[in-house]
C-alpha cells in the first residue's frame, strides 16, 4: 500500500458493566411529551444550551427552555457555537446567525446553498466552512462561497461531519474521510477502506486538544483514531466485534479518553490503553441518540428524539446492586490499594472490583455488626465490629483473625481506625489505642480523657500526609496529635463547637471536620473557617466526609450530597430535586470512601455510586449575561452606549446560566457613579431613574450561594450626556455672551455716569447762572422799585406781589436736584414769575397760556425751562405800552411751543447765551428729542418736548 496502515477494529476490552452513569431528561413541551432535537450546541462564552428540533430553535440556561423567533419555513439540520456567534442550519441549504431573540439569514453574494446543512464550523469571524448532504463542502470568505466537492478530490459529495484543526480540515463522507490543505492551492487527500479503514462510511469526527490525532467514528466498525501527524490510523488487537450501532458523534475529554454515541442507544465511555480501547456502555433504552457535548461543570448533554438528556457519567456515575443489598445496611466502606472496594451489609463483608465485576463478591461474616473498615495493605483489611472488638483480615487466604493484645479493644465498640506509618490508631468507647501492625499489633499506646485526647468518645481518626492524626470527638471538639503533643483547637482559632463526627484531609494540606449541626469547618493552617448555609450548603448535619482530588470535598446528609468544589469555593448538589433518581444516603456515620486515583464511593437506594476524579479546568460556576437594555421600559437591541441627558431612566434585564443545581441562582448588581453598594436580589432586571448626567458602569454577578468570592461578572458601561446648558460650548457661548453683557453694562453704566455728571454739571451751572441772574443788582432793583410804587399806591397788591416773588425764588431753590418735574409743577413756577413781571411792566407785557389739563398732568419736563424762555423773551425784546410784547405758550404733538412777536431792543443787554445752552444740553442728555429753537420774519420759536 501506499501507506502502511492497518487497523484491526475490534477491541481487547469490551465489558457489559454494571456500572451506569444517571441521567434526567429535560422535556421540551409537556412531560413524557417527546419532542425530536436533532442537533445541540453549548455556548463556551455563556454555557447557554442551544438546541435544535426539527420546527424551532431553543436555547436552555438550566431552568428556563426559550424559543428563537424565526421566518424560515425550513426545518434545522445542524447548530453550531463559537465565541458569542451562534449558527444554524437548514434542510434547504440557509444558513442564520442569532441576533438576540431572532435569526437573522446569511446572504451570500455569489451562489446558493441548495442541498441540506449537514454541519456548520466557523473558523474566524470572516471564514466558515459548510457541510452538505450532496453538495460536498462550501468555504465561505467574506460572504463568497467557494465549492469544494468531487469534482476537485473530495472523496465523496455527502459530507456528514467536519473539523478544522492546525490549519487543515477534515471531512467524514460516505467514501471514507477527506483531509484537505489550504496553501497557495487547495491539497485533498482521501482515505478509505484500501488504506486499512474498515468502513468507508465515517460519521463523524473530533479533534483531541493540543494534537493533530482525531476521533472518528463509523457506521458498521466503531470508532478509529487518525494520527494526521503520522499519517496513519492507530492499530488497536483484535477482540470481539463492534455491537453497538453505528456512531453518531463524539466528545473528546482529553488524549486518552472520549465519549460516543451511537445509533442503537448506547452512550460509550471510551479509553485508549496502549493499543487498546477500554469500553464502558451504558445503554438508553428506547432513546435515539442524536449528539452528545460537554459543560464546563463536566455535565454531558444529548440530543435524543424524547428532548434534552442529562448525565453525570464524567463526574458521577454508579454501581447498580441487586435488592439483596439494602442502604440500611451499609455501615462502612474502604478501597484497598488495587482500587477494590469493600463495603458492609450488617455483619457481612463484600467487595465489589470498580475495574470489571458485574456484582460485589462476599468475602467474610463477623460476629457482630462491622462498624468500620480500613486497608493498610493490599491484603489486609482492619474491621471494628459493634461490641466484639477489633479484627484483621485477609483477603488473599479469607482468614479472619481478632486482636486479643489490648485489653481495652476486647470485646469494645469500635468507631474508627486509621493508620500512621507503621502504628494503626483505633478508636472506640475507651478511648484510642494504638497498635505497631510490624509486630502483631501489638499495643503501642492508649490515650483517653485523662491523658490528652480530653473524651473518651472518638467518632473519626484521620491521619494526614504531614502524619497529624486528626480526630473527630464528642465533647472535646477537634484534637490533633503530632510529635507526641496533643492540641485541642477551640473557639480562638475559629471553631464554636465541641461535637464532631467526621474529619478528613484533602491534597492541598488542608483538614475539613463536620460540627453537630454547625456544619463545616476547613482549617488552612492557621485556623478554622466555617463553611455553611450561606455558602451552599444544604444541610448542616453531616453523617460523612472525604476529599477528592484537587482538594474537592464530599459531603453526605439526609438530604442528599454535596460536592464542595475548592477551584470554585461552591457546592454542587445531587438531590432528589435534581431529577437523577437518587432519593436517599445511608444515615451512618462516616460511610464513605475514597480510593488512591481520588474516587469517593458513597452508597445509595440503588447501590453505589461513584465521584469520579474530576478534570482540572472544572468549573460549577454559573455564568451570567446582560441580555436587555431598555429605554424607559423599551428594549434597545443592540446595546447603547450613549445617551442624551433627557433619556435617563435606564433598565438591564441579564440572565444566569447554570446546569448544576435545581435551587434559584442569586444575583447582586451594582451601578458604578450612582451608588457602589452591592445590591442581592433573586430578580433577573433591574431599573434606573432619573439618572444625573456622566459615566456609569452596571456590574451583575451570579452565584449558586450567598458566597459571591469568585462569582462570574457581566458588564456594561454606558454615557448619560450632559444638558446642552451643561455642555462645553453652551458654557462658553454663555461666557462669551455673560463678559459681553456685563461689558455693555458697565459701558452702559460708564456711559449713564458720564451722562448723569454732565446733566449734573450742566444743572449746576444752570443753577448759579439763573441765581445770579435772578439777584442780579438790575433785577432786584427793578423788583424792589416795582415792590416800593406797588406800596405807595396799594398796599395789598403790594403784600401779594412779595408773596409771589417769595415763592419764585423758594421754587428755584426746591427743584434744583430734579431732572424732571410734572408740566403743570413747571406751569406753577411759571405763573410766579409772570406775576412779577406783569406788575412790573402792566399790560406791556402780554402771555397767553394754552395748555391741555390732560397734557400738564401726563407730561414731564425739565425744571424752570418754560420761565428761562419767557425770561429770554422779556430781555431781548421791547416792551412798552406803546408797543406791547405779546408771548404765547401752547402744547403741540407732545412739545411746549413758546412763540414771541419779534420786538428786538435797540440796546441789547448784555448776555454769554447760557440759558438756552443750558436747555439744549440738559434735554440731549435726557432724550434724544431734539430742542427747536427758529427765528422766523416775524416771530421767534422755541419748541421744547415733553416727556
Amino acid at each position: 500500500m501506499k501507506y502502511a496502515l492497518i487497523l484491526l477494529f475490534n477491541f481487547v476490552m469490551s465489558y457489559a458493566w454494571a456500572q451506569t452513569t444517571f441521567s434526567k431528561h429535560v422535556w421540551i413541551n409537556e412531560p413524557e411529551m417527546p419532542v425530536n432535537v436533532v442537533d445541540l450546541s453549548i455556548q463556551p462564552s455563556s454555557g447557554i444550551v442551544w438546541l435544535c428540533t426539527n420546527d424551532a430553535l431553543l436555547k436552555y440556561n438550566g431552568k428556563v427552555l426559550s424559543k428563537i423567533y424565526d421566518t424560515c419555513n425550513s426545518k434545522f439540520t445542524a447548530i453550531t457555537t463559537t465565541g458569542n456567534h451562534v449558527y444554524v442550519g437548514y434542510h434547504n441549504g440557509k444558513i442564520a446567525i442569532v441576533k438576540g431573540d431572532s435569526l437573522i439569514h446569511l446572504q451570500f453574494r455569489n451562489t446558493l446553498i441548495r442541498s441540506t446543512i449537514k454541519a456548520i464550523y466557523p473558523i474566524n469571524e470572516v471564514m466558515m466552512v459548510i457541510a452538505t448532504e450532496d453538495e460536498g463542502l462550501y468555504l465561505s470568505l467574506y460572504n463568497n462561497l467557494f465549492t469544494i466537492n468531487n469534482l476537485h478530490g473530495l472523496a465523496d459529495n455527502y459530507v456528514s461531519d467536519i473539523v478544522w484543526n492546525k490549519n487543515k480540515l477534515i471531512a467524514c463522507t460516505d467514501n471514507g474521510f477527506s483531509t484537505i490543505s489550504f496553501n497557495k492551492t487547495i491539497q485533498i487527500e482521501n482515505y478509505g477502506t484500501e488504506h486499512g479503514l474498515q468502513d468507508d462510511i465515517t460519521t463523524c469526527i473530533a479533534a483531541i486538544p493540543n494534537h493533530q490525532r482525531y476521533w472518528i467514528g463509523t457506521q458498521q466498525a466503531g470508532v478509529f483514531v487518525y494520527d494526521d501527524s503520522k499519517k496513519n490510523l492507530l492499530n488497536f488487537k483484535n477482540s470481539t466485534p463492534w455491537n453497538y450501532g453505528a456512531v453518531n458523534d463524539i466528545l473528546v475529554l482529553n488524549d486518552s479518553s472520549a465519549w460516543a454515541i451511537t445509533d442503537l442507544s448506547y452512550i460509550l465511555s471510551i479509553k485508549l490503553r496502549a493499543d487498546s480501547l477500554i469500553i464502558k456502555a451504558t445503554k438508553q433504552a428506547n432513546t435515539k441518540l442524536h449528539k452528545i457535548k460537554k459543560d464546563a461543570a463536566d455535565n454531558l448533554w444529548c440530543a435524543t428524539n424524547k428532548g434534552l438528556l442529562m448525565l453525570t457519567g464524567i463526574y458521577l456515575t454508579d454501581f447498580k446492586l441487586s435488592s439483596h443489598f439494602k442502604l440500611q445496611d451499609y455501615t462502612s466502606m474502604t478501597c484497598d490499594s488495587l482500587g477494590v472496594l469493600w463495603f458492609t451489609q450488617g455483619k457481612k463483608l463484600y467487595s465489589l472490583n470498580t475495574s470489571n465485576n458485574n456484582s460485589p463478591t462476599f468475602a467474610i461474616t463477623l460476629p457482630a455488626d462491622i462498624t468500620c473498615l480500613y486497608s493498610s495493605t493490599k491484603n489486609t483489611i482492619w474491621i471494628g465490629t459493634y461490641g466484639k472488638g477489633l479484627f484483621k483480615y485477609h483477603t488473599t487466604t479469607n482468614q479472619l483473625q481478632p486482636i486479643e493484645n489490648s485489653p481495652t479493644l476486647i470485646n469494645s465498640h469500635i468507631l474508627s481506625i486509621t493508620q500512621r506509618k507503621q502504628e494503626l490508631w483505633v478508636a472506640s468507647f475507651n478511648g484510642i489505642d494504638v497498635l505497631n501492625i510490624t509486630t502483631e499489633a501489638l499495643p503501642v499506646n492508649h490515650f483517653n480523657k485523662h491523658n490528652g485526647v480530653g473524651t473518651d468518645y472518638v467518632y473519626q481518626l484521620q491521619a494526614d500526609e504531614k502524619n497529624t492524626i486528626w480526630m473527630a470527638t464528642d465533647g472535646a471538639g477537634i484534637v490533633s496529635f503530632n510529635s507526641g503533643v496533643f492540641t485541642q483547637w477551640d473557639s480562638s482559632l475559629g471553631i464554636n463547637s465541641t461535637v464532631f463526627y467526621n474529619v478528613t484531609s484533602d491534597n492541598k494540606e488542608s483538614v475539613w471536620a463536620s460540627s453537630f449541626d454547625k456544619g463545616l469547618y476547613k482549617y488552612d493552617g492557621k485556623r478554622w473557617h466555617l463553611v455553611n448555609l450561606k455558602d451552599g450548603l444544604q444541610d448542616p448535619n453531616i453523617t460523612a466526609i472525604a476529599a477528592q482530588n484537587n482538594a474537592n470535598i464530599i459531603v453526605v446528609h439526609k438530604r442528599g450530597i454535596d460536592q464542595w468544589v475548592a477551584k470554585d469555593q461552591q457546592f454542587r448538589h445531587i438531590n432528589r430535586r435534581l431529577g437523577l433518581g437518587i432519593d436517599s444516603t445511608s444515615k451512618s456515620l462516616n460511610c464513605i470512601t475514597s480510593d488512591c486515583f481520588g474516587n469517593v464511593f458513597v452508597p445509595y437506594e440503588e447501590g453505589i455510586m461513584m465521584f469520579s476524579a474530576s478534570e482540572k479546568n472544572t468549573t460549577i460556576l454559573p455564568k451570567i449575561e446582560i441580555v436587555k437594555q431598555g429605554l424607559f421600559f423599551k428594549n434597545l437591541l443592540p446595546f447603547q452606549r450613549d445617551f442624551a441627558s433627557e433619556d435617563n431612566h435606564i433598565s438591564f434585564t441579564f440572565e444566569g446560566v447554570s446546569t448544576i443545581n435545581s435551587e434559584p441562582l442569586h444575583y447582586r448588581y451594582k451601578l458604578e457613579g450612582y451608588d457602589n453598594t452591592w445590591i442581592y436580589t433573586n430578580e433577573t432586571s433591574v431599573s434606573f431613574a432619573q439618572l444625573n448626567s456622566g459615566s456609569y458602569i452596571f456590574r451583575v454577578q451570579v452565584s449558586l450561594s450567598d458566597n459571591f468570592n469568585k462569582a462570574h461578572e457581566d458588564i456594561m458601561t454606558f454615557n448619560i450626556a450632559k444638558p446642552f446648558w451643561q455642555s462645553i460650548w453652551f458654557i462658553l457661548s454663555t461666557s462669551i455672551l455673560s463678559v459681553s453683557i456685563v461689558y455693555m453694562i458697565i459701558r452702559k453704566r460708564e456711559s449713564n455716569i458720564i451722562r448723569l455728571n454732565q446733566l449734573e454739571r450742566e444743572k449746576h451751572i444752570y443753577e448759579y447762572e439763573h441765581l445770579k441772574s435772578q439777584v442780579k443788582p438790575h433785577f432786584l432793583f427793578n423788583s424792589f422799585n416795582t415792590l416800593i410804587n406797588i406800596i405807595e399806591e396799594d398796599k395789598e397788591t403790594a403784600l401779594e406781589y412779595t408773596v409771589h416773588l417769595s415763592d419764585f425764588y423758594r421754587n428755584i431753590l426746591s427743584y434744583k436736584d430734579k431732572d424732571l418735574i410734572p408740566l403743570h409743577e413747571e406751569l406753577s413756577i411759571l405763573q410766579s414769575y409772570i406775576y412779577i413781571q406783569t406788575c412790573r411792566f402792566g399790560e406791556a407785557l402780554i402771555i397767553d397760556i394754552d395748555i391741555d389739563e390732560e397734557i400738564q398732568k401726563s407730561k414731564l419736563i425739565m425744571p424752570l425751562a418754560i420761565q428761562i424762555l419767557v425770561e429770554n423773551c422779556i430781555k431781548h425784546n421791547v416792551v412798552s405800552c406803546a408797543q406791547p410784547l405779546h408771548i404765547f405758550i401752547y402744547n403741540s404733538n407732545d412739545e411746549i411751543v413758546v412763540k414771541n412777536r419779534l420786538q428786538p431792543k435797540i440796546t441789547k443787554e448784555k448776555s454769554i447765551g447760557i440759558g438756552t445752552e443750558n436747555i439744549r444740553k440738559r434735554y440731549h442728555l435726557l432724550t434724544k428729542r431734539p430742542v427747536y429753537f427758529n427765528s422766523t420774519h416775524n416771530d421767534y420759536i422755541v419748541k421744547l418736548p415733553l416727556l
